[in-house]
């Protein structure tokens, strides 16, 4: 037996948290650790929380089939726990009634056996495609809908596989460190970063020791290193920022990619940052201080109603959507996004702020950039089906061509963890025509 009942109990509290508030894992933990008033055994409930997400589809199918579909939210989250340790044989059944510390009764222990297991296994993989995947994998069933109508079966399996393994990005913030400071403290505590081919400021995390150490070393140093996706930043690429530009970040907040824009000209552009939030764009201030970002002015306003006195010609619009693409980052959102959210929402959020950006603050040969960071055409290629008035262009944007079926296909970009090893990105680039 090598988990602790204390981590074991912890993780079954992470994700009760994670289903009963919607939390961010790191929010989930953070908060569970708060409240239990002790730092022993953190890394292993973190891992035990974060694994058992990617596995809990699987043991959720398990009560079903077995009729408890009514336990307790805090039941079923042991039982979840206690099913990533049995299927991965880190624990036995008779171990796990220790462990569990009376969390879970002997009946729901019973359901863990080896052969059942088996058999549970052996039935999914009877399944359509879509229920095989999204029960394998721990992923959305409507998510795996999407990708298995756009892409072929081999690239699902490459894409979910992928996303099973977390990935951290680090940004160096070169307005404030070097990149040879950063690596060094991070190889003194265990910490292997590797450059990427693409941009120079930017390092793949390819060793953790400790995730405790690595997320109280990014908290301390926050000025000199940002976790920040690649995808996210490929997405301020297709902007091109340049020195003496005058750009409007709409839906700005909590600032990553204003931040990113004003170390790529060395605080030598100017952005009008917009976010209908007051509370976000209080949070973007502040990272934008630690940072050291200037020539940033913040606005708390509609971006679908917004006007402003000039027109610009280059604005980046990284909308509010699902956050479907990002599972591979925050594995709490294989659990919160089970239930399908209402994309047609998202989806009509977005073509407002797209018809305001387009009519309103957009100039004559304007860029404009619009990103989502989510799997669903409705949040991507369909809004570009449906507007004219724009001229799209790929050059200079990585990326696979848009899902078949619609018309701008060739003229978009779509990004996924595998082959780009990066989170999931819808990616658009049109000169106002």
């Amino acid at each position: 037996m090598t988990t602790h009942p204390y981590a074991f109990r912890l993780a079954t509290y992470i994700i009760e948290l994670i289903e009963r508030r919607k939390y961010t894992i790191e929010k989930a933990f953070t908060y569970a650790i708060s409240r239990h008033n002790s730092i022993k055994f953190q890394d292993e409930a973190f891992a035990l929380s974060e694994n058992t997400l990617k596995h809990f589809a699987v043991a959720d199918f398990i009560l079903r089939e077995n009729g408890y579909t009514n336990i307790p939210l805090r039941k079923k989250a042991a039982f979840r726990v206690a099913y990533y340790l049995a299927s991965q044989e880190i624990a036995s059944q008779h171990e796990l009634g220790f462990i569990s510390g009376g969390l879970l009764p002997k009946k729901l222990i019973g359901l863990l056996s080896r052969g059942n297991i088996e058999d549970i296994l052996t039935k999914i993989n009877t399944l359509s495609p879509v229920n095989k995947f999204s029960l394998l994998y721990s992923i959305p069933p409507w998510i795996v809908e999407i990708l298995v109508r756009y892409l072929d079966i081999e690239s699902v399996k490459k894409i979910l596989e992928k996303s099973k393994s977390r990935i951290y990005w680090l940004r160096i913030n070169t307005l404030k460190a070097s990149s040879s400071k950063v690596i060094k403290r991070m190889e003194k505590h265990g910490i292997d970063l590797i450059q990427d081919k693409d941009f120079p400021f930017l390092y793949k995390v390819q060793r953790i020791k400790s995730i405790s150490i690595f997320r109280k070393i990014c908290r301390k140093h926050a000025q000199d290193m940002i976790i920040q996706d690649k995808g996210s930043i490929l997405v301020v690429k297709a902007l091109e920022p340049r020195k003496s530009d005058v750009i409007l970040d709409l839906t700005a907040a909590p600032g990553l990619k204003t931040s990113l824009i004003q170390q790529i000209t060395n605080n030598s552009s100017r952005i009008i940052a917009v976010d209908l939030s007051p509370k976000r764009l209080l949070e973007e201030k502040r990272i934008l201080n630690i940072l050291s970002v200037k020539n940033v002015s913040l606005i708390a306003s509609n971006g679908t109603l917004i006007r402003l006195r000039k027109k610009f010609n280059k604005i980046l619009l990284d909308a509010p959507c699902s956050n479907s693409g990002a599972l591979r980052n925050d594995p709490a959102l294989r659990l919160s996004l089970w239930n399908k959210p209402s994309i047609k929402v998202f989806h009509r959020i977005q073509g407002r702020l797209l018809y305001n950006t387009i009519n309103h603050l957009l100039s004559d040969n304007g860029i404009l950039v619009y990103s989502t960071c989510s799997f669903s055409p409705k949040e991507g290629e369909k809004h570009f089906d449906q507007i004219s008035s724009l001229k799209l262009e790929t050059d200079n944007i990585p990326g696979l061509p848009g899902y078949s079926g619609f018309k701008c296909k060739d003229d978009v970009k779509r990004i996924f963890p595998y082959p780009h090893d990066t989170i999931g990105f819808f990616i658009a680039r049109a000169i106002n025509s």
